[in-house]
């Protein structure tokens, strides 16, 4: 993978999780500066993307960034200790299966899967994005409360209530497949097998069953 596309496709993740982790904007900025430069230098131009073998090295890259971040700073201050950075470390449970990495990662995947259903909408004039947006938005309310509530909110033409239903299923049909189709692209090999283990590690899986 082109360190480009690398950058491209890892940069929301990273952060997300650098936000997350340091819990101030100007902080997170400046490591992800740091971040920018490595894939600049080609820090990873030898990465194996095997699945979720990536993700492991980046975040174990993004966490000594942010130590040595949190030492410079220290330094500065003349605290001399790295307490400050216990936070971060306590985030990292090597047995969860669900560290704050692959949570931003997961996230960035919907989000892009979000933004091609939306788009899919503009392009096609057919209300997938918020027929689906508004059904994981308002889970309580029924089928027909939920066609009533688009009907009435929504400047944009809601199918009839007969019809409303297929645009919901079919809605949940097409954001599953941008979604495979955005995991696919982020794996070195994107072999149905492949595929489905990163959805699966990922927590993805869910979105896609039919």
């Amino acid at each position: 993978m082109a360190q480009t596309e690398l950058f491209e496709l890892y940069s929301p993740a990273v952060k997300r999780y650098l936000l997350a982790s340091l819990g101030n904007r100007e902080s997170a900025d400046e490591v992800f500066q740091e971040f920018a430069l490595r894939i600049v230098r080609g820090d990873f131009r030898n990465a194996d993307f095997e699945k979720g073998r990536f993700r492991n090295m980046l975040k174990t890259s993004l966490y000594r960034l942010m130590v040595d971040f949190h030492r410079r700073k220290q330094k500065q201050r003349k605290l001399g200790t790295a307490d400050q950075i216990d936070f971060i470390a306590a985030e990292e449970d090597a047995d969860s299966g669900c560290d704050a990495f692959t949570l931003a990662w997961r996230q960035t995947m919907l989000d892009q899967a979000w933004r091609r259903l939306e788009q899919l909408q503009i392009e096609s004039s057919k209300p997938y994005y918020t027929i689906l947006r508004a059904r994981v938005d308002h889970p309580e309310m029924t089928t027909k409360q939920l066609h009533e509530h688009l009907h009435e909110s929504q400047p944009i033409a809601i199918p009839a209530e007969g019809s409303f239903r297929v645009y919901l299923h079919r809605a949940r049909r097409r954001f599953a497949k941008l979604l495979t189709e955005q995991v696919a692209i982020s794996i070195e090999e994107p072999t149905p097998d492949n595929i489905e283990a990163e959805l699966i590690d990922l927590g993805l899986h869910v979105f896609c069953r039919p």
